[in-house]
């Protein structure tokens, strides 16, 4: 006998609620009568993609007027249930809520589906992945593979590259390694009792990550960290407008790549400064929950996707972005989190080094939470984009628009929106107008007689220790 979900009345609001929903990626609607053959495929694109939800009741067919098309009665579900135990026989990849809507007659079957940890087949015996709306059929062993590695089943590090031990014997990274082991081992010896390479040699990626001195120049644009600094809060599509400054690439092993990234990071916070009600004070994220954010997005980004990661400095937040999925199991971070390891390999061997980043395993994220809050600052929030993992620590604002226009006003008589525009990378002239109306409330700033609309012009007030304030610009 297959058990019936509790049910759940439905308020007639709740319900045009539902029917005003759109099908998005993480989001489908069918019919109650639609076959198994359809939305079985859907039940497999969400699990082997980042998990979602399907509504079997509600006919969207009708973008203007979507309706409710329920089961009948409660028997009518069992088929629909006993379907779903095949397809998903672990229990706690999915949970199901059974509605009652109100002035209807019948039932809609609510599924909320988890990101499965193996692949799952439709009813047709296929593997699906989502894009957008869209079911897409994983029809050959190249597709599989790619599925495979989104969802760490395996992983980049353990492919075969084209180099050989021979290429990297000359490393300097690789002979330090070896001679603090103890006892001290042969390189050979070494690469084959942990897999690093097969009986021709022939070296794993994880090999060249972990152990060339440049592993960017065998690996190019996979195992970099590019570090931005934008000047405003807003993300700037346009890169050509970067300075060199503006702009570093950290290039090294992993494991002096962390490290050189947290100092590097650290630095260019020690160079600004907030804004607020008191003045300006310097800015201070954790360190450690800096280096255990860069030290979680190094070692579990997904390393077939070729692109670099990147930390992006604005003036409110600073952004971590590590190419790959969010290898999780449920949604809660980082509270009853169990991540899973992406690229085991990297991380055992990672903790070999002296001095290593990922010293206290598997606590890293946690540790990073702590420290922000110890500091009264915001937690980290770690969301899923398309093709990467970003995490984002908040903040004040740093030494921003408003510094940068003091800044030009200790060379300059005034300032126009059109300038401080192009100075600060802020696109909206009434949002670099509110910059101009804060500095003006700390009595920083003040209207040049004579000028006023679209041409106004401002200028620092002729107040001794206004004048006297010392603002840093970034660069």
């Amino acid at each position: 006998m297959i058990p019936i979900p509790y049910k759940q009345p439905l308020s007639a609001s709740q319900g045009q609620e539902l029917l005003s929903l759109q099908c998005h990626s993480r989001l489908a609607l069918y019919p109650a009568s639609t076959p198994l053959s359809c939305w079985s495929k859907t039940v497999s694109s969400l699990s082997n993609t980042n998990g979602g939800e399907i509504y079997l009741g509600i006919d969207p067919s009708d973008a203007q007027a979507p309706c409710f098309s329920l089961f009948p009665t409660e028997e009518s579900l069992i088929p629909v249930l006993k379907a779903l135990r095949e397809l998903l026989p672990l229990s706690h990849l999915y949970s199901l809520t059974l509605y009652a809507p109100e002035g209807e007659t019948g039932f809609l079957l609510h599924i909320f589906l988890c990101p499965s940890r193996g692949l799952l087949d439709a009813e047709d015996g296929k593997v699906y992945f989502r894009s957008n709306t869209q079911d897409i059929p994983c029809d050959d062993p190249q597709s599989l593979r790619d599925l495979g590695r989104r969802k760490g089943i395996v992983s980049y590090e353990d492919e075969l590259s084209p180099y050989t031990l021979e290429d990297l014997l000359p490393s300097q990274t690789l002979q330090d390694f070896l001679s603090q082991l103890q006892p001290p081992r042969d390189p050979y010896d070494f690469f084959r009792s942990h897999c690093l390479m097969n009986s021709y040699t022939q070296l794993r990626n994880a090999a060249i990550l972990l152990f060339a001195d440049e592993p960017q120049a065998m690996l190019p644009h996979r195992c970099g960290i590019r570090i931005l600094r934008y000047h405003s809060d807003e993300y700037k599509e346009n890169r050509d407008d970067f300075s060199e400054e503006a702009s570093i690439l950290l290039e090294g092993p992993l494991y002096k790549l962390i490290p050189k990234a947290v100092q590097t990071v650290r630095q260019i916070l020690s160079e600004g400064e907030i804004i607020g009600p008191q003045g300006a004070s310097p800015v201070d994220y954790p360190q450690t929950a800096l280096h255990e954010l860069i030290t979680n997005a190094v070692l579990h980004r997904d390393y077939s996707i070729a692109a670099d990661m990147q930390i992006r400095i604005f003036t409110n937040r600073l952004e971590i972005e590590s190419p790959g999925s969010l290898l999780v199991r449920g949604f809660d971070l980082p509270r009853g989190c169990q991540q899973r390891v992406r690229n085991p390999r990297l991380v055992s061997l990672m903790s070999k080094f002296p001095q290593a980043p990922n010293h206290d395993l598997g606590r890293g994220l946690r540790q990073a939470f702590r420290a922000m809050r110890d500091a009264g600052l915001q937690s980290p929030n770690i969301r899923q984009g398309e093709d990467s993992v970003i995490h984002i620590l908040r903040h004040e604002r740093l030494a921003d628009a408003q510094s940068l226009v003091l800044d030009y006003l200790t060379r300059h008589s005034s300032i126009n929106n059109s300038i401080a525009r192009e100075l600060t990378g802020i696109s909206d002239a009434n949002k670099m107008k509110g910059v101009f109306i804060q500095l003006k409330e700390k009595g920083l700033l003040e209207i040049v007689p004579g000028t006023r609309s679209t041409s106004t012009l401002w200028r620092k007030v002729s107040d001794t220790e206004a004048e006297e304030i010392d603002q840093i610009s970034l660069f």
